[in-house]
């Protein structure tokens, strides 16, 4: 679960009943209804806000690719990089926006972190 900026909303990944697919959703920090970001069939996960709050870049488990979503759930998806063979999760965003902290996983056990620009 990640804090928004402005510590006004929350984001985090929900697992749906048969524990196979993981979708975003943002609830308000003072009991506004929740919005809910993804919904097609996979496992969306660790969304990061962007520093301005519009929106949450996330990786699509188990692919090398990263998207940003509208926070307030418009829009669709919006690919973003795929990096090969190198499964990542993003990590954080530079307040100046201008870089995003990547953990990279290699071949099961080897991780590293990196500056995606």
């Amino acid at each position: 679960m990640r804090l928004s900026p402005d510590g006004r909303r929350i984001a985090g990944e929900e697992t749906d009943s048969s524990g196979l697919k993981t979708d975003l959703w943002v609830h308000g920090t003072s009991g506004d209804t929740p919005i809910r970001l993804t919904f097609n069939p996979a496992l969306h996960q660790t969304p990061i806000w962007t520093p301005d709050g519009k929106q949450l870049l996330f990786d699509l488990g188990g692919t090398n690719a990263l998207y940003l979503k509208h926070a307030d759930g418009t829009g669709s998806e919006e690919f973003v990089v795929d990096l090969g063979e190198v499964l990542v999760n993003p990590w954080d965003w530079s307040r100046d926006g201008k870089y995003v902290l990547l953990r990279k996983f290699y071949k099961g056990e080897s991780q590293e972190q990196n500056f995606l620009p």
